[in-house]
């Protein structure tokens, strides 16, 4: 089995890409439309020091948490360690920051 990404996931989108139809692809594009809307409304947020940006930045950021905690016990790394490790900097930034305007 080769772990190497590069070689795994092109077959991967390549066998997705054949059997693609219209419907389904309208539906990866919006999917990936409201995705960038949605980080761009909290990209304005955070820009602005709006409160509720930190709380949806915690909860966009904190569901990748138990992914990558998966990730790092299957297969355990630097990189994905460091990445978890950012990831929860990340949600503990937006926290303080969330704490800091209720007072």
């Amino acid at each position: 089995k080769c772990s190497n990404p590069a070689h795994t996931y092109p077959k991967i989108l390549l066998a997705l890409s054949h059997n693609i139809t219209e419907p389904r692809l309208l539906a990866l594009a919006s999917g990936a439309l409201f995705y960038v809307a949605l980080r761009w409304i909290e990209a304005y947020g955070l820009w602005y020091g709006r409160k509720w940006a930190s709380l949806l930045g915690i909860i966009s950021a904190g569901l990748y948490v138990p992914l990558e905690l998966a990730e790092m016990v299957s297969h355990p790394s630097w990189l994905n360690t460091g990445l978890l490790v950012i990831n929860l900097a990340i949600v503990a930034v937006l926290w303080r920051n969330l704490r800091h305007h209720r007072h």
